[in-house]
């Protein structure tokens, strides 16, 4: 019996869109030559959740006590979140860091866990 990939994943986007809320996803595109590029900011409208890490989780070097966990819906992404992108929820603008973790059992990403400080 095979597990269902695709239903877990419409489950958690289901879930973000009702629970989370509307966020940007900022990510920098380099072009032009690598002595003189260009960088051009590309924002895309995603869903996600923002909660606190933790305390057993909060290690001060990775986690910090003022990081935010965040976790992306997949429904609708057409890009794929990376360390380095800026997230704005509301008015917080924070940047992607470690840990960045995709959810992804079977080969089908579901969510992606990451950590945003600001």
């Amino acid at each position: 019996m095979s597990f269902d990939y695709a239903k877990a994943a419409a489950t958690a986007a289901r879930l973000i869109a009702n629970f989370g809320t509307t966020a940007t996803l900022t990510q920098t595109v380099n072009s032009g030559t690598a002595y003189n590029p260009t960088q051009t900011d590309t924002d895309h409208t995603i869903k996600a959740v923002t909660v606190d890490w933790a305390n057993n989780e909060i290690d001060g070097t990775l986690i910090k006590a003022t990081d935010r966990k965040i976790i992306i819906s997949t429904d609708g992404l057409t890009v794929t979140p990376a360390i380095g992108d800026k997230i704005t929820v509301g008015s917080d603008v924070m940047r992607l860091v470690e840990p960045f973790k995709p959810l992804s059992p079977g080969g089908t990403v579901v969510l992606y866990e990451t950590n945003a400080r600001a």
